[in-house]
């Protein structure tokens, strides 16, 4: 329990507050490109893009309980969904399409590690992205538009891989220092009874 504490933590500070950073930045963008159909709008993308992040959020408490699966993972796809086919003039909804796709994979390597589980959940992510942008941009578009969100937002997916040996490196020495600390305090123990032994 308390690695998996540290490991939220760990995951959470650096990577939540990066990912609602740069995403903070790009539904600004897309607030601004609502703008200028009215409030209506606006304040519908803002209602779902606060959803979205606060999901992020509530899942650095919840992730490891597997009922909350089922409901947010499919919960964020929604959103996605739902904010990606907002009447945007720019291609701002494809930035927002493979930066949130991008992050929920980042996330799963970051909570799971190298495991089944964020491989399963990278592979449906990543088809759930590659179905959307084919939608969005058709057949003759999809391969240049892929790899440019690939290339743009793949430095996420490489942080956490980052995030995941430090987490790794960390974990192996703290186990190390908590064995040493222990085998002391085992080997003060007998010391102890055998100096107590020699007084009688």
């Amino acid at each position: 329990m308390k690695q998996n504490m540290s490991k939220t933590t760990f995951v959470a500070y650096p990577f939540y507050i990066f990912i609602s950073l740069l995403l903070g930045v790009i539904g600004t963008l897309g607030i601004r490109d609502l703008w200028r159909l009215g409030f209506a709008p606006v304040a519908i993308f803002s209602g779902l893009f606060l959803l979205h992040v606060g999901l992020f959020w509530s899942n650095t408490r919840q992730y490891e309980n597997p009922r909350w699966w089922f409901f947010y993972y499919p919960a964020q796809v929604v959103l996605i969904v739902a904010m990606v086919n907002q009447p945007f003039v720019s291609d701002i909804n494809l930035t927002l399409l493979g930066s949130s796709i991008l992050c929920l994979i980042g996330e799963a390597l970051g909570l799971f590690g190298n495991t089944l589980r964020a491989m399963y959940l990278g592979a449906f992510l990543f088809t759930f992205m590659a179905v959307m942008l084919y939608w969005q941009v058709g057949q003759d578009q999809f391969w240049f538009a892929l790899s440019s969100m690939l290339v743009n937002g793949g430095f996420i997916v490489l942080l956490m891989v980052m995030f995941n040996q430090q987490l790794i490196e960390r974990q192996k020495a703290v186990e190390l220092a908590e064995s040493l600390e222990s085998a002391n305090a085992k080997l003060a123990a007998y010391n102890a009874k055998i100096e107590s032994l020699t007084l009688q």
